[in-house]
């Protein structure tokens, strides 16, 4: 994964744990059970594409090095 989209779906999660949090704490004040529900699903989303994009990555990788070998013979 790339470190810049680790650290986003990392402080996304951490976000709507906090967001829980209040509203456990404080009840629905500003954002719903609901509205945190669709940004976890969101993250989720995420995630999973970026575990599709990095195993794309994996498998681009050795055709790249395969193609750039056969350039310089």
């Amino acid at each position: 994964m790339s470190k810049t989209t680790e650290i986003q779906i990392e402080k996304s999660r951490n976000l709507i744990e906090g967001l829980r949090r209040h509203v456990r704490e404080m009840g629905e004040r500003g954002v719903s059970n609901n509205e945190i529900n669709e940004m976890e699903k969101t993250v989720a989303m995420l995630s999973e594409a970026h575990a599709e994009v990095d195993r794309l990555r994996e498998e681009l990788s050795p055709k790249v090095k395969k193609i750039n070998h056969i350039g310089l013979c």
